[in-house]
This record gives C-alpha cells, structure tokens and sequence, in this order.
C-alpha cells in the first residue's frame, strides 16, 4: 500500500534530481536570466535598473526575481565583506571600496550610514554582482 511518507518521499526524489539536471546541464548563475541598464541621463548622477528575471542557484533550485520597477540610485559602503575570505586581507583592503547599491527608502532610513548618491564616475573599474539565495523550508507533510 503506498503511503503519504511513500509520496513525500518521490516528491521529494523527483525535486531533487529536477535540481540536479538544472545545475549541472544548464549550469547556474544569473547571467541567463537577468540584465541590468546603467542609464547616467541625469549626469553625473547615475542609476541602475534590474529586469526581472530567473536564476538557478548552486544547489539546483530555480529563482524567480520580480521586483516593482524601481531604478537604484543610492549606493552605501558595503562594509560586511571585510568579514569574508580573500577580502578580509590586508591587501584587499587597499583595493577600492565596494559599494551596495540600495533603494530610496533605505537611503532615507536612519539605520544606513555612509550612504551617497551614485555617479556616472563609480562604473569605472567595477562590477556589478546581484547576490540571490534560497531560503530553506521543510516539505509539507499528510498528516
């Protein structure tokens, strides 16, 4: 007799191996699913705007990125990735600094420090990198 543990069990085995042939057939990242525009029409200052898109994480999972139409304008020091390997060297930190780009309502709040406009200037020698990640949820089981 097949039990709910039974189908939870092949759900969750055909989820797995849909993960697996995404990661390693088609490969993971953002770059095919999700652009950016640069528009300095407003020189100096500058703006940048994410399309909605799709990515595939490193584990296989799918992530569908939609957001309001919103252009970034704001940027603010990233300073956490002092915390992280190679960053966190003596020598990296003699590198440029790397900024944060952030919405109008973070650049209003009070919580942000070191917050600026962004300028035409900051996209020389950068690049841009959208960080994603997926949020770990147990199945749902039958009771």
């Amino acid at each position: 007799m097949l039990t709910v543990e039974h189908l939870n069990d092949l759900a969750g085995y055909l989820s797995q191996q849909e993960r697996y042939t995404r990661n390693k057939l088609i490969g993971s990242g953002i770059v095919c699913g999700l652009s950016f525009k640069w528009d300095n029409s407003i020189f100096p200052k500058a703006k940048v705007t994410i399309d909605d898109g799709c990515a595939i994480t490193a584990a296989g999972y799918l992530i569908v990125y939609k957001q309001p139409v919103q252009a970034l304008e704001y940027k603010r020091n990233f300073s956490r990735l002092n915390l992280y390997p190679p960053f966190n060297d003596p020598v990296a930190a003699t590198n440029l600094p790397i900024y944060e780009l952030i919405t109008k309502d973070e650049f209003d709040s009070e919580k942000v420090a070191q917050k600026d406009f962004l300028f035409d200037t900051d996209k020389t020698s950068r690049v841009l990198i959208l960080l994603l990640g997926t949020r770990s949820e147990k199945p749902c089981k039958m009771p």
